[in-house]
């Protein structure tokens, strides 16, 4: 991560840091230096398992809502035909 946009983006990039899936830059300069640390280290093939795992919760949040929203409709269909 290099300067978020504060907001949405910060806190996303947070998210990221706090969880093992970024790492952080603070300046441009420091990048090259960063890049070099991470290409092929350990730590690299951790922050991608890191990444996975969260991308695999997100998928199993998201089947839960579009569960959620089809029960939701189906209600909301049935209602209004009863209404109707």
């Amino acid at each position: 991560m290099l300067n978020p946009i504060p907001g949405q983006e910060a806190a996303n990039s947070d998210f990221l840091l706090e969880h093992g899936a970024a790492a952080k830059a603070n300046r441009v300069e420091d990048l090259p230096f960063r890049l070099e640390q991470l290409i092929g280290s350990p730590k690299l093939a951790a922050m991608a398992k890191a990444a996975q795992s969260l991308g695999q919760i997100g998928k199993r949040q998201r089947k839960s809502v579009e569960k959620y929203w089809i029960a939701w409709e189906s209600r909301t269909t049935i209602e209004l035909c009863a209404a109707g």
